[in-house]
């Protein structure tokens, strides 16, 4: 799995809103297929492949955690928000 091809899709799809594991598990779209643990979903996985890109510059994106807890944002450098003005 490629972490860049993970938040691109991430931020196609959803944008800058916040998504809980639900939400990626009912659209079953290319986050999904991106989070799965040798085809199958396992949250705890998909939980432990984002912890590890919190904050993280990847390629112009950044995963953040939302205020929600269980949810999760990407953004992108150059949008409306700067990383700076977001907390993680």
């Amino acid at each position: 799995m490629q972490n860049l091809d993970l938040l691109e899709e991430w931020h196609l799809r959803y944008g800058e809103r916040s998504v809980a594991f639900r939400d990626i598990q009912k659209d079953r779209g290319a986050v999904y297929e991106e989070l799965l643990k040798d085809g199958a979903w396992d949250g705890h996985y998909a939980g432990w492949v984002l912890r590890r890109l919190l904050g993280k510059n990847v390629g112009g994106y950044r995963l953040f955690r939302a205020d929600v807890r269980g949810q999760y944002r990407v953004l992108k450098s150059g949008g409306q928000t700067s990383f700076d003005d977001v907390g993680g």
